[in-house]
């Protein structure tokens, strides 16, 4: 399937380019070359990434990525994002992407972190194909915070509104800032906010936390990569605990109509 989707996309570049030379007598060979190579690149480019990879998959494309990039520290964000691009329709599989519209059709996105590119919304998507190396390690770090959230924190509230769901959105941002960068962490989290809204409490809170978790992700920290995940993650956790980050549900303090400082309630 991804051969054959290659293969359309290359051929109707051709066709195209063929016609217009064919109508305009005028045009020189060189001229042709130019067209012709602006087409394909052009059809290349608006390829959707995002709907071409599996849950299935994700796991071993971020794998096979972090190895690339540790094994090649000099590259450059395009040679990087053209590598990946090249790796996620070589592992095309239309039958694994078509079970996460199946499998993934009671996901609460509204609620939750993107975490399968094919469900994406329309602005998550134009981020995410932007950058496809950079988009799946938000997902994969959507993922971990998902996790980690659970591990630190009681699901009292079902992990919506209070220190839970605080930790969770801070945590998110705060690996993409690292990973990504601080601009592209925003874009997809705001792209997120956007595909998914809120009520105006809600919205504000997360846009609050999101906030601050690419302030503190875009700080300096040595280690390998999970000593550095580690320190990041204790960072996000004592910020939470001390009332950086904001909330306005929890046991302690009911349901409010204003944010309010987040603290260790519900910790385990």
């Amino acid at each position: 399937m991804k051969k054959t989707l290659i293969s359309t996309i290359l051929a109707t570049a051709l066709i195209s380019t063929m016609i217009a030379t064919v109508a305009n007598a005028s045009v020189t060979e060189d001229n042709i070359l130019i067209n012709l190579n602006s087409s394909v690149e052009t059809n290349i480019e608006e390829i959707d990434y995002a709907s071409m990879i599996s849950s299935i998959q994700l796991p071993v494309l971020v794998e096979n990525l972090k190895t690339y990039m540790e094994e090649n520290p000099n590259l450059t964000d395009e040679e990087i994002n053209n590598y990946f691009k090249n790796l996620i329709i070589q592992n095309y599989d239309e039958s694994l992407v078509a079970l996460d519209n199946i499998s993934m059709y009671a996901y609460d996105y509204a609620n939750a972190l993107p975490i399968v590119s094919s469900r994406l919304g329309t602005n998550e998507k134009k981020v995410f194909n932007s950058n496809p190396a950079k988009g799946v390690l938000v997902l994969s770090n959507a993922q971990a915070a998902i996790t980690m959230t659970s591990q630190h924190w009681k699901n009292t509230h079902e992990y919506h509104n209070d220190n839970a769901d605080a930790f969770r959105h801070t945590l998110w941002n705060a690996y993409n800032a690292h990973d990504c960068g601080v601009s592209y962490a925003k874009q997809f989290a705001d792209a997120h906010e956007k595909d998914n809204p809120n009520d105006a409490l809600e919205n504000q809170m997360d846009l609050f936390n999101n906030a601050l978790g690419r302030t503190i992700g875009s700080r300096s920290y040595s280690g390998n990569s999970s000593q550095v995940s580690y320190a990041i993650r204790q960072a996000v956790l004592k910020a939470v605990k001390n009332g950086e980050a904001r909330r306005f549900v929890g046991s302690d303090i009911g349901t409010k109509n204003t944010l309010q400082k987040t603290n260790s309630n519900g910790i385990k």
